[in-house]
């Protein structure tokens, strides 16, 4: 029997993000750049992820734009 999912039907961008930004620390872990992936969450609905790996270029540029602007 199928039970019906609770999901909203609207996206859910903070864990979008969430996952995004987990998985590119964890690229980072597995190409070798980083040895310590840090995630930190607090009931407020608060979190962090951090690694010591490669950070992000501020001069880089992708289609000419500002890279940071796409992170």
């Amino acid at each position: 029997m199928c039970k019906e999912s609770s999901l909203p039907s609207t996206p859910d961008y903070l864990s979008y993000m969430l996952r995004a930004l987990a998985l590119y620390a964890l690229a980072e872990f597995q190409s070798g750049h980083c040895t310590t992936i840090l995630v930190d969450a607090d009931t407020s609905g608060a979190f962090c992820i951090a690694d010591d790996g490669r950070g992000h270029a501020i001069a880089r540029t992708v289609a000419d734009l500002p890279y940071l602007s796409f992170v």
